[in-house]
């Protein structure tokens, strides 16, 4: 196939990381990414390369003053000769994205505040003079960096100011939000001295029992620590929701799989009678099933989409054939689809999910798995708008979303993480630490709590003090201590959730 090219200049190479090349991807009309090949030359300048000559957007980590490393995408851009100023084509992109979003929000009846008015004039100022000053690169660079800076305030201000209309406009109906809300619970039994500030913070458990845990050997099942957690919940008078049953990456399926690698049928058969004896089980002590998480990270069984869908469906009906009254759920990880920019051919998450509800099969809702922050399978730092965007996308499907999060309180190594991922794919102004992780929860979950869609909200990791598979994700520290994340979720459940 013939290969396109687009040529940026990148006057200041040090807002772009080392990683930046291998994580750019570009998106059409939708924002489906897809596959392409970037480097950097020799004079700094970035190269983009692709399959075809349609015009496109180029998405890729920017560090913006004051903002931190995060996701931004450009304007659209055309096949050329001449090379684009990256900067400028960023605050293109951004702005678009923004006056767009704002002007929705103001048919749905909500009020822009005058600062984020003012900050959009001063964007549009700032982007003028880099528009025409293109000759002079560093120069116009320097205002379209501006313009960023003010592009982002705003869309600050704006989301903020969107979210609290929001919440006023659904506590007139309900004075406490009637939706799924806590965190996922490690291995170990919650101790006694932890049990009121979980608690407080936990109106729903997460119970993992996932079958690469409960069993590591064929044929044998350790489910007794996954019985205890589910009696704490019933203790404290917590819903409870199990799973991810089935995890269909290297996370979730056992090593004694390797010999049957090649045969779909015997895998589909082992998940199905492991489901079926979780089900038989834990029936009734359990709120809702998350059967299974549909992922594209690596594993070891060379399973394709339409192996891995085979295996869900038949797990999903063997939940429903053992438990006809509990709701099931099914799972996307990296729900904006980035592994898209190096898997070519793929299905994206929205596609696959698609396809799921249209099939027929017994599912109630749809979870998004959002580990922002996380290299290279997690997802990238982003701004709450971009958050209520893909809300907003998955909920076309007309199903409700249960979002379950993660973001690390430190980017440095954790000696008791399990996982090739690794913190930070992009972070806030400051790096990542204990207070940056409460303020992320801060300022997006309440993103979640404004979407009438969203039914149900999870933290994926408990604690850092037990082998673990997100460095630096849990709400306790690597000393069993609580983090300001977990104090963070319990006054916005105070403050709005059952």
């Amino acid at each position: 196939m013939p290969v396109g090219q687009l040529r940026f200049i990148v006057p200041e190479r040090s807002r772009l990381s080392d990683r930046a090349a291998q994580q750019a991807y570009l998106t059409g009309f939708d924002p489906i990414p897809s596959l392409c090949r970037a480097r950097f030359t020799e004079l700094g300048d970035l190269i983009v390369e692709r399959d075809g000559f349609d015009s496109t957007k180029l998405n890729l980590p920017w560090h913006v003053d004051g903002h931190g490393e995060l996701l931004l995408t450009t304007g659209t851009l055309l096949q050329r000769d001449r090379p684009y100023l990256l900067p400028l084509e960023l605050a293109r992109g951004k702005a678009y994205q923004v006056r767009n979003q704002i002007a929705d929000w103001q048919q749905q009846g909500i009020e822009l505040p005058s600062d984020a008015a003012a900050k959009l004039t001063s964007a549009t100022k700032h982007f003028t003079d880099a528009a025409v000053r293109q000759h002079e690169p560093l120069v116009a660079a320097m205002f379209a960096q501006d313009s960023l800076t003010d592009l982002l305030e705003a869309a600050d201000l704006a989301t903020r100011s969107f979210v609290e209309q929001s919440l006023a406009l659904r506590h007139r109906s309900v004075e406490r939000l009637p939706i799924a809300y806590g965190c996922a619970l490690g291995r170990r039994p919650v101790e006694a001295g932890m049990a009121k500030v979980t608690a407080a913070a936990c109106n729903t458990a997460i119970v993992t029992l996932g079958w690469k845990q409960v069993v590591p050997l064929e044929d044998e099942y350790h489910w007794d620590e996954f019985g205890a957690q589910l009696s704490w919940c019933t203790s404290q008078g917590m819903n409870t929701c199990a799973g991810p049953l089935l995890r269909l990456d290297d996370r979730g399926f056992p090593a004694w799989l390797e010999p049957w690698k090649d045969d779909v049928d015997a895998i589909a058969a082992f998940a199905a009678e492991y489901v079926a004896k979780i089900v038989q089980q834990f029936r009734g002590r359990v709120s809702f099933w998350n059967c299974a998480s549909f992922s594209y990270r690596p594993h070891q069984l060379g399973l394709r989409d339409e192996d891995k869908l085979r295996i869900l469906a038949r797990a999903v009906e063997t939940v429903r054939r053992c438990d006809p009254e509990t709701p099931v759920i099914v799972s996307f990880d990296q729900p904006w689809g980035e592994y898209l920019r190096k898997v070519p051919l793929a299905y994206a998450p929205i596609h696959i999910a698609d396809h799921l509800v249209r099939s027929g099969l017994p599912i109630a809702a749809l979870g998004m798995e959002i580990e922002t922050s996380y290299y290279p399978d997690g997802s990238y730092y982003r701004d709450p708008l971009e958050l209520g965007k893909l809300v907003d996308q998955w909920s076309m499907l007309g199903m409700p979303l249960y979002v379950f999060l993660a973001a690390p309180s430190d980017g440095g190594d954790d000696p008791m993480a399990e996982t090739r991922n690794s913190a930070v794919t992009g972070g806030p102004a400051g790096g990542w630490n204990a207070a940056a992780q409460a303020a992320w929860i801060r300022a997006n979950v309440p993103m979640l709590f404004a979407k009438n869609s969203v039914q149900g909200i999870g933290w994926l990791q408990y604690r850092d003090d037990e082998p673990h598979e997100l460095p630096h994700a849990g709400l306790l520290d690597l000393k069993g201590l609580v983090k300001p994340a977990l104090r963070e979720l319990s006054a916005l459940r105070r403050e709005h959730v059952l």
